[in-house]
């Protein structure tokens, strides 16, 4: 038996101005798991509606531990959020509580297209998708 899977690849510039951050925080303390928690469902919704984020994808690692990737159209998009006062309210929080949490969060540029199967998402919402192909698979 075999089905049809609509593959693609996105078209990235010699000098991609979109980006990617990876943010992951860890409860230490009850109070940084409470923290973490109480904002668990809001962060991502927070991210999401910033002005140049293109998509937000949180995930669970455990039950002390959170994942987000987000998707942006360029690092000033990025450091405006930062600067927002919801970003700020987050980092005094964890600056007055350092025992309560550890946050880690790199951003990186796309080096190479992506592989995309169905629809775009993250770097595909950016940058176009090369001629979709239509790929047989066994």
């Amino acid at each position: 038996m075999s089905y049809k899977q609509h593959q693609f690849l996105t078209a990235i510039p010699h000098e991609p101005a979109a980006v990617v951050m990876i943010t992951t925080m860890r409860a230490r303390t009850f109070a940084g798991f409470r923290f973490m928690w109480a904002g668990a469902l809001a962060q991502p919704k927070i991210v999401a509606a910033a002005p140049g984020c293109l998509q937000v994808k949180p995930c669970i690692i455990g039950p002390r531990e959170l994942l987000m990737v987000s998707y942006w159209q360029d690092m000033d998009s990025l450091m405006a959020f930062h600067r927002s006062k919801a970003h700020v309210a987050w980092m005094r929080y964890l600056t007055a509580n350092p025992e309560a949490l550890t946050l880690a969060a790199e951003i990186y540029s796309p080096q190479r297209p992506g592989k995309y199967l169905h629809e775009p998402q993250g770097m595909a919402l950016v940058y176009p998708p090369v001629k979709p192909a239509l790929a047989e698979q066994p």
